[in-house]
């Protein structure tokens, strides 16, 4: 009996082991699930004032990305093909753009609500960037999505996730008929990292029908 509870401590202690390293090793969450949300419909988001306005839709779900008192939101809806087909055209509309689309969605039911600014991280651990590598930063999954090229700096917009950086490196680069960013940044090093924008990730459709 002894040994048995031994052994079923030390199986207890390695389990719990297990989990605390696993759970060490996970990448921090880029958002949080409200279960509380502000917005009921889809047209209470809309009518925000926001500086970012990203949408995207399928024939049964509907994403949208804003920004609320500067903080990066994220609602989801559920639509029907008929109303997915009657704001397919809407892009063509130079005026009166959204408030079409609010006619149209205004609503809807909002099922799900993201506040996509708990994972952004603090300026303190960004500079704990500075000084690395380029490809320290390919390595860690950041992916380039454009640049700046200056005459004695270079900047980048490195999206990781969620997230869209301004990271600007010491060296200057060459631009060339056949430049690659990726490669360009890989021997550079870091000057200065900022927070710049959620990204395009926000409303990828691949992910939309995983969303609850």
């Amino acid at each position: 009996g002894d040994l048995l509870s031994f052994l079923e401590a030390h199986v207890v202690l390695i389990l719990l082991l297990v989990s605390s390293l696993a759970l060490a090793g996970e990448t921090p969450a880029q958002y949080a699930t409200l279960t509380d949300s502000p917005y009921a419909t889809l047209g209470d988001a809309l009518r925000v004032e926001s500086e970012i306005r990203s949408s995207a839709w399928t024939d049964t779900r509907y994403v949208y990305v804003f920004c609320d008192d500067g903080k990066p939101m994220r609602v989801y809806a559920d639509i029907t093909p008929e109303i997915s087909d009657s704001i397919d055209g809407l892009f063509n509309l130079e005026d009166d753009y959204e408030q079409e689309l609010i006619s149209r969605v205004g609503d809807v039911p909002v099922t799900r609500t993201d506040d996509l600014s708990v994972g952004i991280p603090t300026q303190e651990e960004l500079d704990a960037l500075v000084g690395l590598k380029g490809q320290d930063l390919l390595d860690r999954g950041y992916e380039s999505w454009g640049c700046e090229i200056g005459d004695t700096q270079t900047v980048f917009f490195l999206v990781d996730g969620l997230y869209q950086y301004r990271v600007t490196f010491e060296e200057p680069v060459e631009p060339t008929d056949d430049f690659d960013e990726e490669a360009a940044l890989a021997p550079l090093t870091v000057a200065s990292v900022e927070f710049d924008t959620v990204s395009d990730y926000c409303t990828d459709l691949n992910d939309m029908e995983d969303a609850a």
